[in-house]
């Protein structure tokens, strides 16, 4: 499997407070809310996207597989890496705490139920002929908490991340993802969502060799 504001992700202080992200996809009552993620997150984000993985793919691949993907992509040490990483922004959409509750309270009883990350400047970009290696963005994870699957926080993280690219990083106006070949459910969100198929590409998890389709959309 392969998302507001004008925060700087390199501007976000690891010891201080999240902010969050203001989306008018979302009521203000909601029991939802979209923020940036901070280094603190990673443990979180990591049991997320190998919970999910596991279950949606885990049968495709052996174990060894399956273990090493997870203990060197997925893992909390990767995952850090990657917040802290300026070139990489993650976006969560994450349970919405009362708000007559102090500050920590509410950071601690959250949860993250969803997570796109974009890669602003992908190593990827200039391999396909259809994306543009400078104008173009990778949304290269976008992973939904199995039990809220099915109430639309896909297609919100997705409009959020599109939001995202048109008002923070104006000079780009094409996002790209690659989905694997096998994952019919997927690829038609996808397409639903106005990307279309462009090219393939390798995908390895683990030593397991996969082909994913590379899908586009311009915005």
């Amino acid at each position: 499997m392969t998302e507001s504001s004008s925060l700087e992700p390199s501007n976000v202080d690891s010891t201080s407070s999240y902010e969050t992200l203001t989306s008018s996809s979302i009521p203000e009552n909601s029991e939802y809310k979209i923020r940036y993620a901070i280094p603190e997150d990673a443990k979180e984000i990591s049991k997320l996207v190998s919970e999910t993985w596991s279950k949606l793919f885990g049968w495709s691949i052996t174990k060894e597989d399956l273990n090493l993907y997870l203990n060197t992509n997925l893992s909390i040490k990767s995952i850090l890496k990657e917040i802290k990483d300026e070139n990489n922004l993650f976006i969560l959409i994450v349970s919405s705490s009362s708000s007559n509750k102090k500050e920590k309270e509410k950071e601690k009883e959250e949860i993250i139920l969803g997570i796109s990350q974009l890669v602003i400047n992908s190593n990827s970009n200039s391999i396909f002929k259809k994306i543009n290696k400078l104008k173009s963005i990778e949304l290269q994870r976008i992973y939904i908490n199995l039990n809220f699957k099915g109430k639309g926080l896909g297609t919100l993280l997705i409009k959020e991340s599109e939001k995202i690219i048109k008002n923070k990083y104006n000079n780009k106006n094409q996002i790209w993802l690659g989905v694997w070949e096998n994952n019919e459910n997927a690829i038609k969100f996808y397409k639903k969502l106005g990307f279309i198929q462009i090219d393939e590409k390798v995908f390895y998890a683990g030593s397991s060799k996969r082909r994913d389709f590379v899908m586009v959309k311009d915005l």
